[in-house]
């Protein structure tokens, strides 16, 4: 998806916010702190804890210690992290030292940073102490992750996994799995997992094997409480998810906001466009999820026979609550409220509807639902709304709380998302011509 062109005065924004200050403890800063040995998830949960507390709208920031070897001396095999290399051993120290000292620049600077991810492996219990007592003395609290993995399927996903870094780019799959599995033999010389008896004043979440089990220890507050909710809905399993507005509706055709409207006659034959689509490009069972509201039930009614389950009506999914402009175009609102008008103008992230909602408010309540579809091991597709989409596709395609008003959200279209360890990977689907189609 990209930014689309302003085609309506509502979008008239020059500019759109980089970051947006959140729901809770706007001032709060947190360092988060990976621990575990190579080949664990680490930089998988790094990425999905700072891609969910940027949707939040949380200003994120990941410290990759990975990324600091590359950069100062490109990739290397298992032998730089031998034990018996001296030179190797002090490059380390000395990119572990260089990463920590940004980390705590990063929040020593007058803005608005508040999360901070350190992604390394930090096995030894001395280096977690460097760690913590540093950002203490900068008023940073700290929690650590470790992932630790016993299953040894767990283990051999993750090795595998890892053939998709940069480390391993160009490289053999069987070579760089057996690299791979002598790199983790030299770190599990030095492991000393997080313990709560002798580490018993951090604060920290140990997931064992993804999710199977997580300890929380000392977990305090709303962000720390919400990264914990979310490693315990999170899993390594790739699966497609769909998203797709409903079918074009009456209200579409006047271009009028809200409603309860039903579907067009072309918004039925999307329905039937829809339904005939999805068996053909899903061959596993799947799941189908809409709003409460007519246009997305009767997109969604031809499915019926063809998901696995009913079709689930999540109120979290309905459109946005446009309060007194309910039913209205947006030149009779332009008309009738230009105050309000012009207020959404300004600034249509954190703009609220009188008796309504923003897209700030949006987010808060599509949360429950991204936990869900984190959950989910299974295809799913979502039957939403315009400004619903913008939001679910922002989340999972790392475009942060800030730029979901701008995303292009077009009806008749389908987009298949895949998330995967280093990122997401999407397609884009016209279903029907959007030409002369009244969004």
């Amino acid at each position: 998806m990209t930014t689309p062109p302003e085609t309506n005065i509502f979008d008239n924004i020059n500019s759109k916010p980089e970051f947006v200050a959140p729901f809770h403890q706007p001032y709060a800063k947190l360092a988060l702190i990976l621990v575990g040995l190579p080949g664990r998830g680490k930089s998988y949960l790094s990425s999905r804890i700072s891609r969910y507390l940027s949707w939040l709208g949380y200003d994120t920031k990941i410290f990759n210690l990975s990324d600091y070897r590359r950069r100062e001396i490109g990739n290397v095999t298992h032998s730089f992290f031998d034990e018996t290399n001296e030179e190797g051993a002090r490059q380390l120290q000395h990119m572990a030292d260089e990463a920590l000292e940004d980390l705590l620049n990063y929040f020593r600077e007058p803005k608005t940073h508040q999360i901070g991810i350190l992604d390394g492996t930090n096995i030894r219990r001395s280096r977690r102490k460097i760690i913590h007592d540093a950002c203490i003395n900068v008023g940073v609290e700290v929690l650590f992750v470790e992932s630790v993995c016993n299953d040894s399927d767990t283990i051999e996903a993750m090795v595998l996994a890892a053939r998709q870094s940069p480390d391993y780019q160009g490289v053999n799959t069987d070579e760089a799995r057996e690299d791979f599995k002598k790199r983790i033999s030299h770190f599990q010389k030095f492991y000393e997992t997080l313990d709560v008896e002798i580490e018993k004043n951090y604060r920290f979440i140990k997931l064992v094997d993804i999710c199977e089990q997580v300890i929380a220890h000392r977990v305090n507050g709303y962000v720390q409480s919400r990264t914990a909710f979310l490693l315990l809905n999170i899993h390594l399993q790739p699966r497609p998810i769909y998203l797709t507005r409903h079918g074009q509706s009456q209200y579409n055709l006047f271009n009028k906001i809200g409603g309860n409207a039903d579907l067009t006659d072309l918004g039925q034959q999307f329905s039937k466009a829809l339904s005939e689509w999805i068996p053909k490009h899903e061959t596993q069972p799947f799941k189908v999820w809409t709003s409460t509201l007519k246009r997305t039930i009767n997109t969604a009614r031809p499915l019926n026979r063809f998901c696995s389950g009913p079709i689930i009506q999540w109120r979290a999914l309905d459109e946005i609550n446009a309060g007194i402009c309910d039913g209205l175009s947006y030149d009779q609102i332009k008309q009738q409220y230009p105050e309000e008008f012009a207020a959404r103008a300004r600034d249509k992230l954190r703009y609220r509807y009188p008796q309504g909602e923003s897209y700030i408010d949006v987010v808060q309540r599509v949360d429950s639902v991204i936990v869900e579809l984190e959950r989910q091991t299974c295809p799913v597709l979502v039957i939403c709304h315009q400004a619903v989409m913008r939001t679910l596709y922002a989340y999972f395609m790392n475009r942060g709380l800030g730029a979901c008003p701008f995303i292009e959200a077009p009806l008749h279209t389908v987009v298949k998302l895949i998330p995967y360890a280093y990122g997401c990977k999407e397609e884009h689907f016209q279903l029907m011509s959007t030409e002369g189609v009244h969004d």
